[in-house]
């Protein structure tokens, strides 16, 4: 500003403040609030003049009628007089960008009055600050607007102290510590998983309202993000940035990273392709920004083909959270688990009872084949689960609770698998002696302190996001299988893993476009012998099995078969159901565009029937039909997909129960007539893996050497058992845990 004496600045924020065109200020009344905020006698009018005479030379119009500054400009009325001029009505036009407009403070207050994390108090001491250089017309504007009434916490005191902190110590490059907290059933915040944090802080980010820290750890380039408000205890640590922080934490858009992580869950980043109708693209837009990809659709149809960047959890949600209106079409394990979370919450929403068989066909099955499959189960329900503590494998996923320890007494255990709960308690695996395969998915877990009690331990899978803490891993004297996903990787020292467990060590980090279970639960062997199942009061005649040459019967079976597709109807209409574990990625993706074009000559089609085989097409009663499977000609015959009845529910038990055991008899018909008479070969993971080696005796499998002495495949890394071997998938992105049963062409 211009020379001054010590009045000019009061006298200009008065004019700023209290002057506009619609409303100017006077002289006189300029000095009238002057003395209300100086306490001077010597302030008189003639001083306030010469303020004022100095602003206009500064601030008014040069002789030429040309404004002296153009981001300020002071308007005046001037009234001519024979001795000197008068000047009244003042009142500031400010233009420069470097000065807040009036809606601009308009919105700082809006925000400040709407914010989560600070309190009432706080609020009106940062309003009141913003009013102060702000206009007078602004202020009356602001009665306009109130601060809605809201049930948002108010989280913690020191919200600007973490910021502060968080900024200094990124200036500094230094390391930081904190406590990560959560909210308990008192409402109030409390630590979560035990003590503090040490990250490497590289910048604050805002997002769906709340402040987000994103930092790595000092040992990793994982970034990840913490709730600023849900931090306690925030100190700069005296220990610098590793040398390579600056780059491991440079993100070059902050803002991309928000659009990729809408929910801000920690994850991999994969590129999404959907089908979406148009009246969501503008919500598309808001959710993921413009960065978005919109490609012609060419098979018509009205909708949008677009292809986004997102993390695998938050466009699970999204997606889900849309329904119809959008359609995951890759990665296929994507869609997979959409179809698994959108057939939980149907059981969560069915009738109780329904619940309830398919937990009692659980603990058949486990009593019958010593595999306990508790998967998308609320076993806050059940207990009976507890006291099966003779079974050898375990997998459990999406069962609604977080106390493990009744694994305590499960001293027989040799494979478990837990997706999807988190472990409150983790320490209670470690007594788990016998365990030789361990496979944790999302559980939450932050240290793995507890496989140091697991000295049998050969196979450990873990896709985790939250793991802090490793060094148990370089501890297992038997480990063989490492798997991990990349967020787990860069916490693990690859070169000391080599060093430690030698060349013949299998270590496997899974890329983001792996299936949900890269690695699958290590099934135990068939028996030397078929289980004789007449011994136990099963008898599984009644049952015929047969090729389907027919194309009209073929088209009937593709009508009512359920792929989970969008058009392929509801899950109630349709009688059958692709079984987990069978055909590949391409060919489910195929299943899920036009399942009519398997009944194409190329594919070879057999059935088992409840009854006779019917004699035409006419005669067949569809319901009668009870288990499908499709081959494609590859070395003789090959395992396409499988198909099985649904399951039936009913408010009557005993019919429930009749219903479940054909299901599992006319399986078992089925896989032994296609052993026993040599149709075909089946590469199998998952759920039918353990449907044929209960129906199989060891015989019934293809050794991997044998697959390899055939050239089916030119390379195999075969597996600690000599019959299961990783493979990886058709599209070349993740490693599957696999077994072959059947009969291979020469």
């Amino acid at each position: 500003m211009c020379e001054h004496n010590k009045y000019l600045q009061p006298v200009y924020d008065i004019i700023r403040r209290y002057a506009s065109e619609e409303k100017p200020i006077c002289a006189t009344e300029i000095r009238k609030r002057l003395l209300q905020v100086i306490d001077d006698d010597e302030c008189e009018r003639r001083t306030v003049e010469r303020a004022l005479d100095k602003l206009r030379t500064s601030f008014g119009k040069n002789e030429n009628g040309e404004w002296i500054n153009d981001d300020i400009k002071l308007h005046f009325d001037t009234i001519n007089r024979k001795s000197s001029p008068i000047y009244k009505n003042y009142w500031l036009e400010i233009t420069s960008k470097d000065e807040l407009s009036d809606e601009e403070l308009m919105y700082l207050i809006d925000a400040v009055q709407y914010s989560r994390h600070i309190s009432n108090e706080v609020a009106d001491t940062l309003i009141r600050k913003l009013k102060i250089i702000s206009n007078a017309s602004v202020e009356r504007k602001f009665g306009n607007f109130r601060t809605a009434g809201s049930d948002f916490p108010t989280v913690n005191a020191d919200f600007f102290n973490n910021i502060g902190k968080i900024n200094e110590a990124i200036t500094n490059k230094k390391l930081i510590t904190f406590v990560e907290c959560e909210y308990g059933v008192d409402k109030k915040l409390h630590p979560k998983n035990g003590g503090s944090l040490t990250v490497d802080p590289a910048c604050i980010v805002v997002a769906n309202g709340n402040y987000y820290l994103l930092c790595t750890k000092p040992s990793s380039a994982a970034m990840k993000s913490y709730r600023i408000d849900k931090m306690k205890n925030v100190n700069v640590s005296d220990e610098d940035s590793p040398d390579d922080g600056q780059e491991r934490k440079a993100i070059k858009n902050p803002g991309d990273y928000i659009f990729e992580h809408r929910n801000m869950n920690n994850g991999a980043v994969v590129e999404v392709k959907l089908l979406a109708d148009e009246n969501i693209l503008d919500d598309i837009i808001d959710t993921f920004g413009t960065g978005i990809r919109i490609l012609p659709n060419e098979n018509g149809g009205g909708r949008l083909v677009i292809c986004i960047k997102s993390g695998e959890r938050d466009i699970i949600d999204w997606a889900i959270q849309y329904g119809g209106s959008a359609e995951i079409v890759s990665p296929v394990y994507l869609r997979n688990e959409i179809v698994r979370r959108i057939n939980g919450l149907y059981d969560a929403y069915s009738d109780s009872s329904s619940a309830e068989i398919q937990y009692l066909d659980a603990i058949r099955n486990a009593e019958e084949g010593r595999s306990l499959y508790l998967i998308d189960i609320d076993l806050n329900r059940f207990d009976t689960y507890r006291n099966m503590t003779d079974v050898y494998c375990i997998n459990m996923q999406r069962n609604h609770i977080t106390d493990f320890s009744f694994l305590e007494d499960f001293r027989r255990l040799r494979d478990l698998h837990i997706a999807h709960n988190f472990i409150s308690n983790p320490e209670v695996l470690s007594g788990l002696h016998s365990l030789n395969t361990l496979e944790l998915d999302n559980t939450g877990i932050t240290d793995l302190g507890f496989l140091t009690g697991l000295s049998n331990l050969k196979t450990l899978a873990l896709h985790e996001y939250t793991l802090e803490d490793v060094e148990a891993i370089y501890s297992l004297p038997n480990l063989k299988v490492l798997v991990v996903n990349r967020m787990t990787a860069e916490l693990i020292d690859k070169k000391k893993i080599k060093r430690i467990y030698g060349k013949d060590f299998k270590y496997m980090v899974e890329d983001s476009s792996r299936t949900w279970r890269v690695l699958g639960i290590r099934e135990e062997l068939p028996q030397e012998q078929r289980m004789d199942f007449e011994e136990i009061g099963r008898s599984l005649s009644g049952y015929s099995t047969f090729m389907v040459t027919d194309r009209a019967f073929k088209e009937l079976l593709c009508e009512n078969i359920y792929t989970g597709g969008r058009l392929s109807g509801g899950r109630r209409e349709k009688i059958f159901r692709i079984t987990e574990g069978s055909g590949s990625n391409s060919e489910k993706v195929e299943l899920y565009k036009n399942v009519d074009q398997f009944a194409d000559e190329e594919y070879t089609w057999y059935v088992t029937y409840k009854g006779e085989q019917p004699v035409s097409v006419s005669d067949v009663d569809i319901k009668s039909v009870c288990q499908i499977s499709i081959f494609k000609k590859e070395r003789g015959l090959k395992l396409v997909v499988t198909a099985s009845k649904a399951r039936f529910f009913s408010k009557d038990r005993s019919e429930s129960r009749e219903a479940m055991r054909e299901e599992l008899d006319s399986r078992i018909v089925h896989i032994r007539y296609l052993m026993d008479n040599k149709i075909g070969w089946a590469e199998l993971s998952g759920r039918l893996e353990s449907q044929f080696r209960n129906a199989c005796s060891i015989d019934d499998v293809v050794s991997p050497n044998e697959l390899l002495d055939k050239k089916v495949y030119r390379m195999l890394e075969i597996d600690n058992d000599d019959y299961h071997f990783f493979r990886q998938d058709e599209d070349g992105l993740h490693t599957v845990r696999k077994i072959v049963y059947g009969h291979i062409a020469d």
